[in-house]
Protein backbone atom coordinates (compact mmCIF):
# COMPACT_ATOMS: atom_id res chain seq x y z
CA UNK A 1 0.00 0.00 0.00
CA UNK A 2 3.20 2.87 0.40
CA UNK A 3 4.31 1.71 -2.16
CA UNK A 4 1.19 2.29 -4.72
CA UNK A 5 0.44 5.55 -2.61
CA UNK A 6 4.31 6.93 -3.43
CA UNK A 7 3.08 6.71 -7.30
CA UNK A 8 4.69 4.94 -10.32
CA UNK A 9 8.57 4.95 -8.80
CA UNK A 10 7.35 4.27 -5.35
CA UNK A 11 8.55 1.18 -3.62
CA UNK A 12 8.08 0.22 0.53
CA UNK A 13 10.39 -1.81 2.41
CA UNK A 14 9.56 -4.22 4.61
CA UNK A 15 12.07 -6.52 6.64
CA UNK A 16 10.82 -9.25 9.24
CA UNK A 17 12.57 -8.27 12.69
CA UNK A 18 13.35 -4.91 11.80
CA UNK A 19 12.89 -2.36 14.72
CA UNK A 20 12.25 0.08 12.10
CA UNK A 21 12.77 0.70 8.13
CA UNK A 22 16.16 1.90 6.80
CA UNK A 23 16.14 5.03 5.38
CA UNK A 24 16.46 5.56 1.41
CA UNK A 25 18.44 7.91 -0.35
CA UNK A 26 19.02 9.00 -3.94
CA UNK A 27 22.88 9.61 -4.92
CA UNK A 28 24.73 6.76 -5.99
CA UNK A 29 29.15 7.58 -6.11
CA UNK A 30 31.80 4.93 -7.44
CA UNK A 31 33.34 4.25 -4.04
CA UNK A 32 30.15 3.41 -2.67
CA UNK A 33 28.56 1.06 -5.54
CA UNK A 34 32.29 -0.87 -5.92
CA UNK A 35 32.14 -1.15 -1.77
CA UNK A 36 28.32 -2.41 -2.41
CA UNK A 37 29.79 -4.74 -4.96
CA UNK A 38 32.88 -6.05 -2.86
CA UNK A 39 30.22 -6.60 0.48
CA UNK A 40 27.69 -8.42 -1.53
CA UNK A 41 25.14 -5.83 -0.64
CA UNK A 42 23.99 -5.59 -4.47
CA UNK A 43 20.28 -6.17 -4.10
CA UNK A 44 17.56 -6.37 -6.37
CA UNK A 45 14.21 -4.98 -5.98
CA UNK A 46 11.28 -6.83 -7.87
CA UNK A 47 8.54 -4.36 -9.81
CA UNK A 48 5.62 -6.80 -11.29
CA UNK A 49 4.61 -6.56 -14.81
CA UNK A 50 1.22 -7.26 -14.62
CA UNK A 51 -1.19 -8.15 -17.51
CA UNK A 52 -3.87 -5.43 -18.45
CA UNK A 53 -6.47 -7.88 -18.80
CA UNK A 54 -6.49 -10.45 -16.55
CA UNK A 55 -4.95 -8.24 -14.01
CA UNK A 56 -2.35 -11.24 -12.99
CA UNK A 57 0.88 -10.83 -12.43
CA UNK A 58 3.27 -11.92 -15.66
CA UNK A 59 6.87 -11.79 -14.42
CA UNK A 60 9.37 -9.53 -11.93
CA UNK A 61 11.24 -6.82 -13.72
CA UNK A 62 14.88 -6.71 -11.05
CA UNK A 63 16.08 -3.02 -10.18
CA UNK A 64 19.38 -2.88 -8.64
CA UNK A 65 19.75 -1.41 -5.30
CA UNK A 66 22.18 -1.13 -2.80
CA UNK A 67 22.64 -1.31 1.05
CA UNK A 68 24.51 1.36 2.45
CA UNK A 69 27.27 0.57 5.34
CA UNK A 70 24.61 2.77 7.81
CA UNK A 71 21.84 0.81 6.58
CA UNK A 72 20.30 3.38 4.12
CA UNK A 73 19.21 1.80 0.76
CA UNK A 74 19.81 3.80 -2.44
CA UNK A 75 17.52 4.08 -5.16
CA UNK A 76 19.30 6.05 -7.69
CA UNK A 77 19.49 5.62 -11.44
CA UNK A 78 22.18 2.58 -10.45
CA UNK A 79 22.28 1.17 -14.23
CA UNK A 80 23.16 4.83 -14.97
CA UNK A 81 26.50 4.99 -12.28
CA UNK A 82 27.22 1.70 -13.23
CA UNK A 83 27.57 2.58 -17.18
CA UNK A 84 29.33 6.06 -15.73
CA UNK A 85 31.62 3.78 -13.80
CA UNK A 86 32.53 0.97 -16.19
CA UNK A 87 30.70 -1.22 -13.46
CA UNK A 88 27.99 -2.29 -16.06
CA UNK A 89 28.91 -6.28 -16.27
CA UNK A 90 29.76 -6.52 -12.17
CA UNK A 91 25.91 -5.27 -11.55
CA UNK A 92 24.53 -7.65 -14.40
CA UNK A 93 26.14 -10.73 -12.84
CA UNK A 94 25.45 -9.51 -9.58
CA UNK A 95 21.75 -9.23 -10.82
CA UNK A 96 21.87 -12.84 -12.51
CA UNK A 97 23.21 -14.73 -9.76
CA UNK A 98 20.05 -12.86 -7.69
CA UNK A 99 17.20 -13.61 -10.10
CA UNK A 100 19.05 -17.12 -10.60
CA UNK A 101 18.62 -17.85 -6.80
CA UNK A 102 15.39 -16.32 -6.57
CA UNK A 103 14.21 -18.69 -9.55
CA UNK A 104 15.29 -21.91 -7.73
CA UNK A 105 13.34 -20.84 -5.20
CA UNK A 106 10.46 -19.71 -6.41
CA UNK A 107 9.57 -22.34 -9.09
CA UNK A 108 6.00 -20.54 -10.34
CA UNK A 109 7.91 -17.32 -11.07
CA UNK A 110 9.05 -15.56 -14.14
CA UNK A 111 11.84 -13.27 -13.84
CA UNK A 112 13.52 -10.11 -16.21
CA UNK A 113 16.80 -8.72 -15.70
CA UNK A 114 17.73 -5.88 -17.89
CA UNK A 115 21.68 -6.33 -18.91
CA UNK A 116 23.60 -3.64 -20.61
CA UNK A 117 25.25 -3.17 -23.80
CA UNK A 118 28.85 -3.64 -21.89
CA UNK A 119 27.76 -7.11 -20.82
CA UNK A 120 25.79 -8.25 -23.94
CA UNK A 121 29.52 -8.05 -25.71
CA UNK A 122 31.73 -9.73 -22.34
CA UNK A 123 32.41 -13.28 -23.12
CA UNK A 124 32.39 -13.57 -19.80
CA UNK A 125 29.51 -12.22 -18.83
CA UNK A 126 27.62 -15.12 -21.36
CA UNK A 127 29.70 -17.16 -19.68
CA UNK A 128 28.76 -17.08 -15.97
CA UNK A 129 25.15 -16.52 -16.92
CA UNK A 130 25.46 -19.87 -18.16
CA UNK A 131 26.81 -21.27 -14.99
CA UNK A 132 23.82 -20.47 -13.04
CA UNK A 133 21.93 -21.51 -15.13
CA UNK A 134 23.70 -24.79 -14.96
CA UNK A 135 23.91 -24.83 -11.83
CA UNK A 136 20.45 -24.73 -11.10
CA UNK A 137 18.45 -27.05 -13.69
CA UNK A 138 15.27 -26.01 -14.65
CA UNK A 139 15.12 -22.28 -14.16
CA UNK A 140 16.14 -21.42 -17.80
CA UNK A 141 12.59 -21.19 -19.26
CA UNK A 142 11.69 -18.91 -16.49
CA UNK A 143 14.87 -16.27 -17.02
CA UNK A 144 14.18 -13.28 -19.03
CA UNK A 145 17.21 -11.06 -19.99
CA UNK A 146 15.94 -7.56 -21.17
CA UNK A 147 18.54 -5.90 -23.94
CA UNK A 148 17.80 -2.33 -25.13
CA UNK A 149 16.85 -2.06 -28.62
CA UNK A 150 19.73 0.42 -29.13
CA UNK A 151 22.20 -2.61 -28.65
CA UNK A 152 20.78 -3.72 -31.99
CA UNK A 153 23.46 -0.95 -33.37
CA UNK A 154 26.35 -3.67 -32.21
CA UNK A 155 27.51 -5.67 -34.86
CA UNK A 156 27.81 -8.27 -33.05
CA UNK A 157 24.36 -8.05 -31.06
CA UNK A 158 22.61 -10.95 -33.64
CA UNK A 159 25.04 -13.42 -32.43
CA UNK A 160 24.97 -12.54 -28.67
CA UNK A 161 20.94 -12.72 -28.70
CA UNK A 162 21.40 -16.40 -30.43
CA UNK A 163 23.70 -16.95 -27.72
CA UNK A 164 21.26 -15.93 -25.30
CA UNK A 165 18.57 -18.39 -26.97
CA UNK A 166 20.56 -20.87 -27.24
CA UNK A 167 20.78 -21.34 -23.58
CA UNK A 168 16.96 -21.28 -23.50
CA UNK A 169 16.10 -18.15 -21.94
CA UNK A 170 13.56 -15.88 -22.63
CA UNK A 171 14.78 -12.55 -24.55
CA UNK A 172 12.88 -9.12 -23.92
CA UNK A 173 13.60 -6.20 -26.18
CA UNK A 174 13.61 -2.90 -24.29
CA UNK A 175 12.79 0.56 -25.81
CA UNK A 176 11.15 0.01 -29.22
CA UNK A 177 10.56 2.90 -30.96
CA UNK A 178 13.80 4.54 -30.55
CA UNK A 179 14.61 4.08 -33.95
CA UNK A 180 17.00 0.87 -33.90
CA UNK A 181 14.52 -1.91 -35.10
CA UNK A 182 11.65 -1.21 -37.33
CA UNK A 183 9.02 -3.85 -37.31
CA UNK A 184 10.09 -5.97 -40.45
CA UNK A 185 13.75 -6.20 -38.35
CA UNK A 186 11.83 -7.42 -35.50
CA UNK A 187 10.55 -10.38 -37.37
CA UNK A 188 14.22 -11.90 -37.94
CA UNK A 189 15.07 -11.42 -34.12
CA UNK A 190 14.73 -13.93 -31.50
CA UNK A 191 12.42 -11.74 -28.95
CA UNK A 192 9.71 -13.10 -26.60
CA UNK A 193 8.55 -9.58 -25.55
CA UNK A 194 8.60 -6.41 -26.84
CA UNK A 195 8.47 -3.65 -24.28
CA UNK A 196 7.52 -0.31 -26.23
CA UNK A 197 8.46 3.44 -25.21
CA UNK A 198 5.57 4.82 -23.59
CA UNK A 199 5.15 7.84 -25.83
CA UNK A 200 4.25 5.72 -28.78
CA UNK A 201 1.05 4.13 -27.13
CA UNK A 202 -0.33 6.65 -24.63
CA UNK A 203 -2.70 8.09 -27.67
Amino acid sequence: EEAAMAGETGFAVYRFGAARTPSVTSGTSSPELVDALNGRRLLAAYRPVIDARTRKRRLFMLAPRFLGREGSIAVGDIGHAAREYGLSTLVDARLVELAADALARHPDERIAVSVSSASLEDAEWLHGLAAHLGARRGIESRFVVAVHEKTLAQPAARGRLDALKALGIGIMLEGFGAGHAGVRHLKSLPIDILRIEGALIQT
